[in-house]
């Protein structure tokens, strides 16, 4: 059996790099020559886009050459991407875990290797501001005219109208949209002499920033705290971890409508936790954030209340006179639970009294069965305002599933390709129409409209 030895990775979050000249003690004298930003639990990138978390930075035992090298072990988000998990074994044998992953999810990684990290205000900058010689001279115009020559050395005269509105889309103070998706966007809090989130982009309504660097919900509820008409925000695919206690004792309030949270590892926990700061949401997306309900029935599912006071106890599903009041979002009308591995109908019932959802989206899930009646009293009563539910690629095989849609009294829409409804001896074309026979009220099926024409050629089959 190989030696271990283990590496706190509470010691190596004390070690920062702070600037490229300093020596910081750390298991010995360790030069920094690297990126002075670096620390546990930063979000980094390589060269090909391929994101992770810094879980731990100093020495590493197999760095022969120079013993006292720095190293950033990181996490990878994809699968594949590294070959360690998160220890090495040096030539005497003697393995060293610096952080725990699976084995092929870590690297260990010179930090200079990594790529940039760029702050919020120089990424919106470089993307929403031009600095050609028109836009800086030319700058208030209404039209400019410009000398051109051709190739048979003739010259003529172009004018361009419209250059004031042009600049005026120019000016940061004045865009309402922001996409910085794919960026390597790390920090969002001003510099000391720079401009704050709220000086440089007052009037931000959408922002998308999916797939960035973003690493923490403090950097999330400041952007929030500084764009007080953001309506729209986009965070899928960045790691945000835990939620801070002293945030969640907040009581500000934010105007977000849409929030997109897919492939971030939100916990519902933690999204029912912030449901007290956006009770204007109208669209809240968990897709693939391993939120599988597994072994929960309703009634142990934790509302919001529960959630917030870290109470996991019964929870019962509340009255129809109740809902309004114990629904956690009481203005949602889509939520998104897609690519979660949910495999428990009963654990959608929790959703049932939410007075305004009209769109439950449960695609790629692992349901086998929708059925009413053992975990709610009155089914014509439950999901009163759903008008659409998607259920495409799950393994619901029986039509008393498909008849048991008949019990939402408001659905007109059903999304439901790629299950194995008919046992494979049916087409395409065959189970469309059982399925708009069997459904008395789709208007769309996949997507496409039910004509009338052909209701009437399904009903007859």
């Amino acid at each position: 059996m190989n030696n271990v030895l283990y590496v706190s990775s509470d010691k190596t979050s004390e070690f920062l790099l702070r600037d490229c000249t300093e020596r910081v003690t750390f298991f010995g004298q360790i030069p920094c020559s690297t990126m002075t930003d670096l620390k546990v639990g930063s979000r980094v990138s390589d060269k090909n886009g391929n994101r992770g978390t810094v879980r731990y930075l100093g020495p590493v035992s197999i760095s022969y050459k120079n013993p006292e090298s720095v190293w950033a072990g990181v996490e990878w988000d994809d699968e594949g991407r590294g070959k360690y998990d998160g220890s090495v074994t040096d030539k005497g044998g003697v393995t060293t875990r610096y952080f725990t992953c699976k084995p092929s999810q870590g690297s260990f990684i010179k930090p200079a290797k990594l790529g940039p990290r760029l702050s919020f205000v120089d990424a919106v900058r470089d993307k929403y501001l031009t600095h050609d010689t028109i836009n800086s001279q030319y700058r208030g115009e209404g039209s400019i005219k410009i000398s051109a020559e051709w190739e048979n050395s003739k010259t003529f005269d172009v004018e361009l109208v419209g250059v004031d509105k042009i600049q005026k889309h120019l000016q940061l103070s004045v865009i309402d949209k922001v996409s910085l998706e794919n960026e390597n966007v790390a920090f969002f809090a001003p510099a000391s002499t720079g401009p704050s989130l709220g000086e440089l982009v007052p009037n931000i309504e959408e922002l998308n920033l999916e797939n960035v660097l973003i690493s923490s919900w403090d950097d999330v509820f400041y952007i929030l705290s500084q764009l007080p008409k953001l309506t729209r925000l986009y965070l899928s695919g960045n790691r945000l971890g835990d939620i801070p206690a002293a945030l969640l004792q907040g009581e500000a309030k934010f105007h977000l409508k849409i929030l997109v949270l897919n492939n971030t590892t939100t916990t519902w926990e933690q999204a029912l936790s912030l449901a007290t700061f956006f009770p204007d949401l109208e669209e809240l997306h968990l897709e693939a954030n391993g939120i599988s309900f597994t072994g929960s029935s309703p009634e142990e599912v934790p509302h919001a209340e529960e959630a917030a006071a870290g109470d996991s106890g019964p929870a019962a599903l509340p009255k129809p006179a109740e809902s309004q009041a114990n629904c956690p979002f009481p203005a949602l009308h889509r939520l998104n639970l897609s690519k979660n591995g949910i495999s428990n109908w009963n654990t959608m019932l929790q959703f049932a009294r939410w007075p305004n959802l009209r769109h439950l989206m449960l695609n790629g899930n692992a349901l086998e069965s929708i059925e009413f009646g053992a975990g709610i009293a009155n089914a014509e009563a439950s999901f009163a305002s759903l008008q659409c539910i998607s259920l495409s690629n799950n393994r619901i095989s029986s039509w008393q599933s498909v008849d048991a849609l008949n019990s939402l009294p408001q659905l007109v829409a059903l999304n439901f390709e790629g299950n194995p409804i008919g046992g494979g001896n049916l087409g395409p074309r065959q189970i469309r129409q059982l399925l708009i026979a069997r459904v008395g009220n789709l208007a769309t099926l996949n997507n496409s409209q039910v004509r009338r024409k052909e209701r009437l050629d399904a009903e007859k089959q």
